[in-house]
């Protein structure tokens, strides 16, 4: 039980790293007006000035933060983050924490009234739907007082991907970006001392991947081979787009549709002929006892305490989740219990792809009510971040208190490292005393101190998906942000995404299970195209050839 109380506060500092939503409020005011400034170059732009005091605004600014708040990682309102913030910038931040089940909830509930906070952090999909209200403030009037985040959109191996944070040629948001991250997938992982344990090498094909799952099975009777830590699309989404198909990518459980690169094109995944392919295997797990049976219900608590205490010998998910929670677990109960990755398989098709989680986390951003008072100010305290004094303060707090520079690297402070060494996750659980990092404050995150910290399987790992993907086996998500809809299609996709997906999730686990045989697919893949599938990937191809045509 002891155990397992520790890996459900592991999986709350995790899941909070992962949560694509910080809200942020202000005081209210009136709007503000600019004149439009167009394109991205930051040839023109300089530095923001400080005033005489040496701080960033003259003029004090009180900005209230609607946070989420994870119970397993409480955040003060005296942290060091908070103090070096309001020391270096005259910007105060008051913070109003609101349960981590109920931010969607809030999000929703000030964009539907109109009654936005000063700023706060949405989804691309928020962006899309509300941008064109007049409701965020454009940021391309107040490019003058950004120079720091447009020099970080416009370095050369992100000014490409930039794009996909424009909608109607103007910009909204503040991205958070990545400065430094260790390269990180979504990857099969296995438990490698099983696999020794019979001398079996690791698999380099599915079918292969297979038949080492049944072999371990077989030693291992009472042991499942896979679950989900998010239900059945979660698990679909894992494994579709190595299998040769995709949809449900990364954390869109409700969305099918994905970007097909050997089409270039748009596809809505569950009615493409190599789909069924993927729900075969997931049946096949099930038929053969390698599937969890509570897979669609499973909580990411529960199946992380199996993955860590061996129920569990495999899983297609994030690759750092090993380094840093099941493998120090499972080593409390066997020296040698390991997971270890498995590289790029090839598919039934004979090729060999697989995704990546982006360069960038572009999915979270921070936009800014169009009625904040002293919008100029609030636009630079945000750019502010993407310097280099606000990166290292909101990623490292201070230097001499909770870091110290050597070698050019900023290196935990000995006491601080000390006070959190028998944690579950040391850097999640550092970050929340200091309120530092990508699941606080942080918009351009420096993940450096992971490697001084994890697991060197973390690293190693990261290496190798950063060689992966220089080899073509790899390939970031594609950001459907890029893709500008016309109001009337944003419209029609709010009506057909349900229906779709209502007649998916209705059916999709009586496949799995064989409650209906795999005889039916094709017919109900028909269905899914006629409830409005085939629509839904017309519109999104109708919005990517306008992409194309810029």
């Amino acid at each position: 039980m002891k155990q397992y109380e520790r890996l459900k506060r592991a999986c709350a500092l995790l899941v909070c790293m992962a949560c694509t939503t910080v809200f942020f409020a202000g005081c209210g005011g009136q709007g503000a007006s600019g004149t439009p400034v167009s394109g991205t170059e930051d040839s023109a732009l300089q530095e923001p000035k400080e005033d005489e005091s040496g701080k960033l605004l003259d003029k004090e600014l009180t900005i209230e933060m609607l946070v989420q708040e994870n119970a397993y990682a409480p955040i003060s309102q005296d942290c060091a983050v908070l103090k070096a913030i309001y020391d270096k910038t005259n910007v105060k931040l008051v913070l109003k924490p609101v349960p981590a089940s109920d931010y969607g909830t809030k999000a929703s509930m000030y964009m539907a009234t109109n009654n936005l906070p000063d700023a706060m952090a949405v989804g691309t999909g928020n962006i899309k739907d509300y941008a064109r209200s007049g409701m965020f403030l454009n940021l391309s009037e107040y490019k003058e007082y950004m120079p720091n985040y447009m020099k970080a959109l416009n370095q050369p191996e992100r000014k490409a991907d930039a794009k996909s944070l424009y909608l109607d040629g103007n910009l909204y948001s503040f991205a958070r970006l990545e400065k430094f991250r260790i390269g990180t997938a979504t990857c099969p992982m296995i438990r490698a001392d099983l696999l020794e344990e019979q001398d079996i090498p690791m698999p380099t094909t599915w079918d292969e991947f297979y038949q080492v799952m049944l072999k371990v099975k077989e030693k291992h009777p009472d042991m499942y081979a896979m679950s989900s830590r998010m239900g059945t699309n979660y698990l679909l989404g894992q494994l579709a787009f190595p299998l040769g198909s995709g949809g449900f990518e990364e954390f869109k459980t409700n969305n099918g549709v994905y970007y097909e690169p050997d089409e270039d094109k748009y596809l809505y995944g569950p009615i493409q002929p190599d789909f069924k392919r993927v729900v075969e295997f997931v049946h096949n797990m099930y038929e053969d006892g390698l599937l969890d049976p509570d897979y669609a219900v499973m909580t990411r608590d529960i199946c992380w305490e199996k993955l860590s205490s061996g129920k569990l010998f495999a899983y297609y998910d994030n690759d750092t989740f090993a380094a840093r929670t099941f493998n120090p677990a499972l080593r409390e109960v066997d020296p040698n219990a390991r997971f270890e990755m498995i590289a790029p398989m090839v598919n039934p098709e004979g090729t060999t792809r697989s995704l990546r989680y982006q360069r960038d986390w572009l999915g979270h951003n921070v936009v800014i009510s169009s009625k904040v008072d002293r919008p100029e100010d609030v636009v630079k305290f945000f750019d502010w971040m993407y310097s280099e004094e606000g990166t290292m303060i909101t990623n490292f707090g201070v230097e001499g208190e909770t870091y110290y520079m050597e070698n050019g690297e900023p290196i935990i402070a000995p006491e601080l490292l000390e006070r959190h060494k028998n944690a579950d996750d040391v850097i999640s659980s550092i970050y929340s005393e200091i309120g530092a990092g990508s699941n606080n404050f942080a918009l351009y995150v420096d993940e450096s101190w992971f490697k001084q910290t994890s697991d060197p399987l973390m690293v190693e790992c990261g290496e190798r998906i950063d060689q992966w993907t220089e080899e073509g086996k790899m390939m970031s998500v594609r950001n459907s942000l890029e893709l500008c809809f016309t109001e009337e299609d944003m419209q029609r996709l709010k009506t057909l995404d349900p229906n779709v997906m209502t007649l998916f999730n209705q059916e999709i686990d009586k496949f799995i299970l064989g409650k209906r045989p795999m005889s039916e697919w094709d017919a109900f893949a028909k269905e899914l195209a006629e409830q409005g599938a085939t629509e839904i990937e017309e519109i999104y191809n109708r919005a990517y050839d306008k992409v194309k045509s810029i």
